[in-house]
Formats: structure tokens, C-alpha cells, sequence
């Protein structure tokens, strides 16, 4: 049940914060204010329908953890997201929202991985295999990092392009 409350928290917490990143992009893009508003819209929608998607299937069991499973099915809903971004960068307008999110706001999303120490907690409780817990120091590294580069970030200290912006949301977002 714990393992369930933690994921569900987390399932609401990370893309509602993400939600919050790109939709200031969309705000920041040069498109007018109905264009705007219909992006948001759609974002919010798609958001929330998978939001409620992923607790539906964690409440069912579908993507519990299962001793022998090869790939942890919890990671479903991190990848499935991450592969129609990638399509997404074949968009002109996704690339122009990206290009217009601030990166002191992507870099702190990324801050939201501190919550992965959780992930001691569930090995400590046997809920887990040991082998969970490594990925518990990717996300408190990945989350300390995020912390520090978008402080810089925010004070005019560190720069970075799209390249950043696209390596934040969809390939370091899961390191």
C-alpha cells in the first residue's frame, strides 16, 4: 500500500509540475492569445487523462511490481510519455514552445527527482529488491543537480540552448 501511495504521489506531483514548465513555454511563444490558450487547453487535457490513467492501472495492479519481471513495469508510465515527446520534436510549434521555456523552471522539475530517496524507503521496507535503491542515488544526484543548475540558471549564470531544453524533458529527465 505504501509502494502504491508513494508512486500515486509521485504521479500526480512530477507531471503537474512538468505541466507547469510547458505551459510557461506556451505562454513565452510568440503565438496569439487564442493559439495559446488552445495549447494549454490540450495540455491540461492530455495531463490530466494520463494522470488519471496511470492510477487506474497502479490501483488495478497493472503495473506493480512482479519478482522476475525483466523491466520494472512501474516504468511504463515514465517511457510511454517520453517516446511521444520524442515524436513531438518533429512539431515545429512543440520546438517553438520549448525554445520558449524558461530553463531555470525545466532545470527545477528536475528538482522533483529528490523524491527517488523514496525509493530507500521501499527497499528499507522489503517492498522493494536492493536493487531498487540505486536508482534512488540517480535521482537524488539527478535532483541536487537540477537544484544547483537552476538556481544559476535564474541568476543569468549559466546558459544553454535547445539542445538543454530537449535533453531536460526527455533524455535527462530519466537518467
Amino acid at each position: 500500500m505504501l509502494l502504491k501511495v508513494l508512486g500515486g504521489s509521485l504521479g500526480v506531483v512530477f507531471p503537474a509540475v512538468l505541466l507547469f514548465a510547458i505551459r510557461k513555454g506556451i505562454n513565452n511563444a510568440p503565438f496569439g492569445d487564442e493559439k495559446k490558450a488552445k495549447h494549454r487547453n490540450i495540455l491540461t487535457g492530455v495531463v490530466l487523462l494520463w494522470v488519471i490513467a496511470n492510477w487506474g492501472v497502479s490501483l488495478a495492479g497493472l503495473i506493480s511490481y512482479r519478482v522476475g519481471d525483466t523491466i520494472p513495469r512501474l516504468l511504463i508510465p515514465m517511457f510511454v510519455p517520453t517516446l511521444i515527446g520524442w515524436g513531438m520534436l518533429a512539431s515545429k510549434e512543440f520546438r517553438t514552445i520549448l525554445d520558449h521555456m524558461p530553463l531555470s523552471v525545466l532545470a527545477g522539475v528536475q528538482t522533483a527527482r529528490l523524491m527517488g530517496g523514496a525509493l530507500f524507503l521501499v527497499v528499507y521496507l522489503g517492498i522493494l529488491p536492493k536493487d531498487f535503491a540505486q536508482g534512488g542515488y540517480g535521482d537524488i544526484a539527478t535532483g541536487a543537480l537540477a537544484l544547483v543548475s537552476s538556481i544559476l540558471l535564474a541568476n543569468g549564470k549559466w546558459e544553454w540552448g535547445r539542445q538543454g531544453r530537449i535533453l531536460g524533458i526527455h533524455g535527462g529527465g530519466y537518467g
